[in-house]
């Protein structure tokens, strides 16, 4: 299986998008973060000499997009094969989560 990165337009529209989930989905995400993702991008999402992944949930508005389809610069697999659509809400929750930090 090829990965790899489908362009996307950008929205002129630069207004902060305001996301709403429970606490329940972070902590669902959470998990799920854990053990799939912390490996590469630590605990707190800062990266182990990877991506940032607090700074960059700030510049993606639909990270779902790269954890379903396509990897971050085709150096990270993407999970729509491995995770349930409501598994990769949760970690796109969390993860989101983790930029208000």
């Amino acid at each position: 299986m090829r990965h790899g990165v489908v362009p996307v337009a950008e929205s002129e529209d630069k207004t902060p998008v305001t996301r709403i989930y429970s606490a329940e989905s972070v902590l669902r995400g959470r998990r799920i973060y854990m053990n799939k993702c912390s490996q590469c991008h630590g605990e707190n999402g800062r990266g182990v000499d990877k991506v940032d992944l607090q700074e960059l949930s700030k510049e993606i508005p639909n990270f779902n997009f790269y954890l379903q389809v396509s990897s971050y610069k085709q150096k990270m697999p993407g999970w729509k094969n491995v995770l349930t659509e409501k598994e990769i809400k949760d970690l796109e929750n969390y993860i989101y989560s983790l930029a208000k930090k």
